[in-house]
């Protein structure tokens, strides 16, 4: 097998790390989170949602309670922020 990513197709973790260094991701979105455009407390529920620190069923299943965990408003999935801001089909509609 021949590493493409070098010149002289030997494959090492020096070259892996830096093919995958050179492949930046793109930055933490801050600007847009913390812009003046945004109300405070859009800008904290969004930070809180990046970082899985807003209190869903799941995060509250993680810290020990004991809970049926059901999206209250679609009933049919276990809620999460990622069910509730992207997935839940009746968050969608509001």
């Amino acid at each position: 097998m021949l590493w493409k990513e070098t010149t002289n197709e030997i494959f090492s973790v020096k070259s892996l790390y830096n093919v995958l260094a050179s492949r930046r991701v793109d930055q933490f979105p801050n600007s847009l989170i913390w812009s003046p455009c945004v109300p405070t407390k859009v800008s904290f529920f969004a930070w809180e949602a990046s970082w899985g620190k807003v209190l869903t069923l799941d995060q509250l299943k993680k810290r020990g309670r004991i809970l049926a965990n059901r999206c209250f408003l679609c009933c049919e999935e276990e809620e999460s922020i990622d069910h509730i801001l992207i997935h839940c089909t009746r968050a969608r509609v509001i």
